[in-house]
């Protein structure tokens, strides 16, 4: 679930929102800190599968 919330985060603020706040609350729940650390380590964990999902969103083709 990081992923997805990591994920979602990239794209709201592609999309000029912002949803740091809620991502990073439930980042360090699934993180089970709030060490900004080890919050940090937890999204370097999946960064590189949050970066395939983002890739394959932008490949898709666009919907009329």
């Amino acid at each position: 679930m990081t992923i997805a919330q990591l994920v979602a985060a990239t794209l709201a603020r592609v999309y000029g929102r912002s949803a740091d706040g809620f991502s990073w609350t439930y980042i360090a729940s699934q993180a089970r800190t709030g060490s900004p650390q080890q919050v940090g380590r937890m999204c370097m964990r999946v960064l590189d599968r949050a970066k395939r999902v983002l890739d394959l969103i932008y490949q898709a083709p666009a919907q009329p």
